[in-house]
């Protein structure tokens, strides 16, 4: 055991005693001797009796605090641990537990090719580079919004994770290690991990895991959104296109663009290798994509005619989601984005708030977006347009189209859920006046 001055509260004997130890509310002082007490009872296990249920058990855990702190695990740790966050403390005390288990490897062919994963022949992960490994992590954050979140995907992320935690464990030779910059040299034939190694593997796959956790806490009671068949949307958003005459609009759009384009992982990994600090959309993207094709976007969204503007399709989404924000803000002089929108990253703080929600809230999904009202998650086709219309719809017929007892949107509903023909008609008619 590590020797400290510091008094804790709890140190760990045993992978009994984790287990039976609370995690979750911890000091990082506390924490830091958990975790170091946790990878020498990960070492020695081997030589105990401890049952692989336990093992399960802490990896459970570890998961499930690893997945709630996040972002406050994203600190780094000060002192001799040069590079090393929290969270990177904690998902090595995870990998070697992982490792201790045994796990099949092998993949399922087909589905790998009816996915577009493939990014070698080799269909089993143990004998994966670490090159090899981050490329098919890149595929599946490209296929992330449209891949079915099914028992093969988990099994699939599972086994990334098993190899992930083979290359922090274990010293690896330089075939295995053979990106330059994420290895140590050991001796001649042994490379050990570098710590920007260690938080690529702890980024990518908790980052997944999060999204998989977050569709899962929402979708627990699912409904149909309606369909689209009876919509009269499309010109609410014809009228609304004035607003691309607005040179702020376009900026706004422009910078919505480059939100929605970002893998979820870029935005973490940029800002890890600039030491923590926040970095903008644009910043995130650069490390990852071409600066021309950044470029030529941009310079697009800021002069083309609206209809040239939409046949990108990295557009529509963003451009409608800033259409409906700028009509709410000029006509009831609230921001949409912040009461009825909420994005993923938000919905892990604000999620038991969510699930106690008075107004229907359009969620965000692994890039995609439906609605949750009443308990109830609205499963549209992933795109803001509908989702939209789901929520306009959920507010006329569940509330009757008035929100906090005050906001009355029945105007926005019968333009969208009525009949042109029928909304002229309501109007009243001037006629001349009949003198007898």
């Amino acid at each position: 055991m590590y020797p400290s001055k510091y008094k804790a509260n709890v140190r760990i004997h045993s992978v009994e005693d984790a287990i039976t130890t609370p995690i979750h509310n911890k000091t990082p002082a506390d924490m830091f001797l958990y975790c170091l007490d946790l990878y020498d009872v990960c070492i020695n296990h081997m030589e105990s009796n401890t049952t692989i249920q336990n093992v399960s058990r802490i990896k459970t855990s570890l998961t499930q605090f690893m997945s709630d702190k996040f972002i406050q695990l994203n600190e780094r740790i000060p002192g001799q641990m040069k590079g090393w966050t929290q969270g990177m403390f904690v998902y090595t005390c995870f990998s070697g537990f992982n490792t201790l288990t045994t796990l099949d490897t092998s993949l399922n062919k087909q589905w790998m090719y009816d996915n577009r994963l493939c990014m070698t022949k080799t269909m089993n992960t143990a004998y994966w580079s670490f090159f090899t490994w981050c490329k098919s992590l890149d595929a599946l954050e490209l296929q992330w919004r449209t891949i079915p979140k099914d028992n093969t995907l988990y099994e699939y992320l599972e086994k990334l994770e098993y190899r992930a935690s083979q290359f922090i464990s274990y010293l690896q030779t330089p075939e295995v290690l053979d990106i330059p910059k994420y290895r140590i040299k050991c001796s001649e034939t042994e490379y050990r991990i570098h710590p920007a190694g260690i938080y690529e593997c702890y980024c990518r796959m908790m980052v997944l895991k999060r999204s998989i956790s977050h569709i899962d806490f929402f979708s627990k009671n699912v409904q149909q959104a309606p369909t689209l068949d009876d919509t009269y949307l499309k010109p609410f958003f014809l009228d609304e296109r004035r607003h691309l005459t607005i040179r702020k609009f376009r900026d706004g759009l422009s910078a919505q663009v480059l939100v929605n384009m970002l893998r979820d992982t870029d935005r973490f990994r940029v800002s890890y290798e600039r030491r923590g600090s926040f970095v903008s959309p644009y910043a995130s993207l650069a490390n990852f994509r071409p600066l021309a094709m950044l470029d030529l976007l941009s310079k697009s969204i800021a002069y083309d005619k609206p209809d040239i503007i939409l046949q990108n399709d990295k557009v529509p989404n963003a451009l409608y989601l800033c259409t409906v924000h700028a009509y709410f803000s000029s006509t009831f002089n609230v921001s949409f984005r912040e009461m009825f929108l909420c994005t993923e990253e938000k919905a892990w703080k604000y999620r038991d708030q969510i699930i106690t929600t008075t107004v229907p809230i359009i969620i965000e999904m692994c890039k995609t977006y439906h609605v949750f009202a009443q308990g109830e998650l609205y499963q549209t086709d992933g795109t803001f347009y509908h989702a939209f219309y789901t929520w306009v719809k959920l507010v006329k017929t569940l509330y009757n189209g008035i929100l906090y007892a005050q906001m009355d949107l029945s105007h926005l509903c019968k333009k969208i859920l009525e009949a042109p023909e029928v909304i002229e008609g309501r109007k009243t008619v001037l006629v001349e006046y009949q003198w007898d």
